[in-house]
This record gives structure tokens, C-alpha cells and sequence, in this order.
């Protein structure tokens, strides 16, 4: 997939898809997860809401925790975002409040929630369940299609 940069604000890049979209294909079918559009204006919104309020899914915490042997609270704020195309979709930089953070920590808006009060919520929500169904959708198509 090509990519070009466009600025979101002065001080953020975000990657982009370019208007020929060419998506992966798998047995000469061809999948969309995103509306491209649609994503890069949740991206814009959320830019200008930063930092924002988010939850962790247990799953997260279980897969930070296993790598870093520290125990990672429930509530993150979340710094930066960043499109990472059709294949990645928004991915989010978190903060968990820690003053010794080695590592950056960079994950899928699939594995958050927002804070209800957020004026983003319920778009942020919309755009993550739209994602995990079509990822569920696209990984049971390609599953099932395998030989196996």
C-alpha cells in the first residue's frame, strides 16, 4: 500500500492511504476494512481532543504486564494518534502515568474504551465495533478459506 504524509496540525504527521486505494486481496478478492475517509476525520477529531481519557482491555494489561513484569493500571490517557492505513487502522500512544517509561507503548484503538464524557465517544465506539466486525468478518472468510 502506498502512503503520503498529510498534516493533521502543525506538529503531527499522520500516514495516509493515497486516493488510489490498492488493498490487500486474498484469492483475488480484495478487502476494505476502513472507510479511509471517514477514518481520517475521526483522526483530525480526536487529534484536537488530546490527551484523552481511556480504559484498557484485560487483555492489554495481561500483554503489556507479560512483557514488562509491572502491573499497568485500568486508565491511560491517550497522547497521540496516529492511521496506520486500512490494514492497521487508528492506533493510539498511551500513557500510563509512569516516570520510568522506557518504552512507548502503541496499540489499536480496538483494545480501548473512552470515557463516556468524551464528545468523541460514541464516534470512537462506532468506528471500533465497524473495525472488530469486519476484522472478525475478513479473518473467518480467510480461516475458512484455507486448506487445512
Amino acid at each position: 500500500m502506498n502512503y503520503a504524509p498529510v498534516a493533521v496540525d502543525a506538529n503531527i504527521n499522520v500516514a495516509v492511504a493515497q486516493t488510489e486505494k490498492v488493498y490487500p486481496s486474498y484469492q483475488g478478492l480484495q478487502f476494505v476494512i476502513d472507510d479511509i475517509d471517514k477514518s481520517m476525520a475521526l483522526v483530525g477529531r480526536m487529534q484536537a481532543a488530546l490527551p484523552m481519557r481511556a480504559f484498557t482491555s484485560m487483555e492489554l494489561r495481561r500483554t503489556l504486564q507479560e512483557e514488562s513484569k509491572r502491573v499497568f493500571p485500568h486508565e491511560c490517557s491517550v497522547t497521540e494518534i496516529r492511521y496506520m492505513g486500512d490494514e492497521g487502522g487508528i492506533a493510539c500512544h498511551l500513557d500510563f502515568g509512569f516516570s520510568d517509561t522506557k518504552n512507548v507503548h502503541v496499540v489499536s484503538i480496538t483494545h480501548l474504551k473512552f470515557d463516556r464524557k468524551n464528545p468523541l465517544a460514541r464516534e470512537i465506539e462506532s468506528y471500533r465495533k465497524h473495525r472488530i466486525k469486519r476484522l472478525k468478518k475478513l479473518h473467518g472468510g480467510m480461516s475458512a478459506a484455507r486448506p487445512g
